[in-house]
């Protein structure tokens, strides 16, 4: 048989990413479906249409494998080959790719001896118009000196063919590379000491200058130890070792692919070339020869000077005959300044300092951090040392270590004194220490195996030592099997039952469990046995007449009494005789 439609389809759920939107049903039948950010709904011939707007925006990122908009010379195609335009493909993952097409807005690369920047036309024009300069400049320093001054010292007028001799002083490496003079500070320094802002590095260790006016002193790395000042040391990772210091955290137990790569093509007037790997390029955009050839073209005048010049020489190689007109760099490296200006070449070290290391008075920092050595440079016994991977105590303390309050700060002793727990047995308690392989301590808690209270509640059950009395105790059942507790209100029924037995005037005293009663059943006698035996009927046989008792099985005596077989009497009559 057929059923009512409405009961027979109870609803269709609709659900939206896996989470429930709403059931259609009779009384519910009509579902709303809504476009949101760059989705358009239609109705296509009677069919719900959802479609991606022509023009899409907002969006935080998209994933597709191709990508068009526009059409034609202006159609742009994003795809797993780079960016097409037009039907040229500008940038891919080998770079980009200009089309024989200008590259136009170039901002203005740096332009030294280490830049990898590309140059745009107005520095390669303003290059062109320093050699037509200098081929003047030339011309005017025929049979010219110069004056060499250092340190204020008198200065020394140099002639063509002099040579000057730039020599190294203590920490400094001065090296030529052709027409380059390189003053640099040598990788490894010795200082009397080192000091950066309020950072000082001598022979008694590291100071770092607390602010003034605040509440911690100054940070101090000596051989004896570390005095931190007050300060926090945060960013502690988790001890693991009995000697490694351990971060709040402890404490409170105890208590995108790579970018996508850029292809440069060289212009004209310059050569670019790759010195790296495709996944890590290394362009180098220098002028190429035709340029170069160029720029010597114009110097007019350089037959003038060809046997003339100056030779200059450092701690290692020469620059070899200069001509006037030529230049000679003194260049510093990362670690010096080199400044130029009309009384000379200032030559300064650097504020920061970038060497292999340092060493002042027996403190030295390298890449392996800080640590102490001594004269021949080894590492002093048991002093503190900082690395990449933390600080060493060196079996030092660490004084004046503030109170940490994050979980990776250092704690000091009074915290770890405050955090220390002991476990003592009370009354009835054993208490079991366990020491565990990690070196930490476990206690294990338990009842002796005879204990004593003066009063115990389990539930409604109460023992109390002061009155010897259980109370509260549920009635126990009463059967062969059981083994509850019994109390006492079921002893009082049992015994009120036994004098109910008893009958008559008999008393129940439940604090003793005694019946008393001095006239049982009426026999005067004050137990059961004695009544019994007073109400004994004994059955005797007299003259002529014999007694006999038979017990069945449910004990019942039954007493036969007859006449003997044999009569003996004085006289017998029957009837009249």
């Amino acid at each position: 048989s057929l059923g009512k439609a409405d009961t027979a389809v109870q609803g269709i759920k609709v659900k939206a990413n896996g989470n429930d939107v709403t059931t259609l049903d009779k009384d519910n039948n009509t579902l709303e479906i809504t476009q949101g950010d760059n989705i358009t709904v239609a109705n296509d011939n009677n069919k719900v249409k959802v479609s991606l707007k022509s023009d899409v925006a907002g969006l935080d990122s998209l994933t597709s494998k191709v990508v068009t908009a526009g059409a034609g010379d202006s159609q742009v195609i994003l795809n797993d080959n780079g960016v097409n335009f037009g039907g040229n493909t500008y940038i891919s993952k080998d770079g980009l790719n200009a089309n024989n097409k200008k590259v136009a807005n170039v901002a203005d690369g740096d332009i030294s001896a280490t830049s990898k920047d590309a140059v745009n036309g107005s520095q390669l024009y303003a290059t062109n118009q320093n050699v037509a300069t200098n081929a003047t400049n030339i011309t005017n320093l025929q049979n010219q000196t110069f004056k060499l001054q250092a340190n204020g010292d008198t200065a020394t007028a140099v002639k063509a063919s002099d040579t000057v001799q730039f020599l190294n002083g203590e920490n400094i490496a001065i090296t030529r590379n052709g027409n380059d003079i390189t003053v640099a500070t040598k990788k490894d320094l010795v200082v009397d000491s080192v000091k950066a802002g309020d950072t000082l590095v001598n022979k008694a260790g590291v100071v770092i200058k607390a602010p003034v006016g605040g509440t911690t002193s100054d940070v101090k790395l000596t051989a004896a130890g570390l005095d931190n000042g007050k300060n926090k040391i945060t960013n502690v990772a988790a001890g693991t070792d009995d000697t490694d210091a351990v971060n709040v955290s402890q404490l409170k137990a105890v208590e995108t692919k790579a970018a996508v790569k850029t292809k440069v093509t060289a212009g004209d007037g310059v050569d670019v070339t790759n010195t790296g790997t495709a996944d890590a390029p290394n362009y180098t955009v220098a002028i190429n020869q035709a340029t170069k050839d160029d720029i010597a073209k114009g110097v007019a005048a350089k037959d003038v000077v060809d046997n003339k010049g100056l030779t200059f020489a450092g701690d290692s190689g020469t620059t070899g005959v200069k001509k006037l007109g030529d230049s000679i760099s003194v260049k510093g490296d990362n670690n010096i300044t080199t400044k130029a200006d009309a009384n000379g070449v200032l030559v300064t070290l650097n504020k920061d300092l970038n060497v292999n290391s340092v060493i002042a008075n027996g403190t030295k920092i390298d890449d392996n951090g800080l640590s102490f050595v001594d004269a021949s440079g080894s590492a002093v016994a048991n002093s503190p040392a900082i690395g990449k991977t933390g600080i060493n105590a060196g079996n030092q303390k660490i004084t004046n270590v503030a109170a940490g309050t994050d979980d990776t700060d250092a704690v000091n002793l009074a915290q770890l004194k405050a955090a220390k727990s002991s476990t003592t047995a009370g009354k009835n308690i054993a208490v079991k220490t366990v020491q565990n392989n990690d070196g930490s301590t476990s206690y294990e808690v338990a009842t002796k195996d005879e204990v004593t209270f003066n009063k115990t509640t389990v539930g409604n059950v109460i023992t109390d030592a002061a009155t010897d009395k259980i109370t509260g105790l549920t009635k126990g059942d009463v059967k062969a099997a059981s083994t509850d507790a019994i109390n006492g209100s079921q002893l009082h029924a049992q015994g009120t039952g036994v004098q109910n037995i008893i009958g008559g005037n008999t008393v129940y005293n439940p604090a003793d469990g005694t019946y008393t009663n001095t006239d049982i059943g009426g026999t005067g006698k004050a137990n059961i046995d004695a009544a019994i035996k007073a109400v004994k009927t004994e059955v005797v046989a007299g003259d002529n007449i014999a007694v006999a008792s038979t017990v069945d099985a449910d004990g019942k005596t039954t007493y036969t009494v007859a006449t003997k077989k044999d009569l003996v009497v004085d006289s017998v009559k029957a009837g009249d005789t």
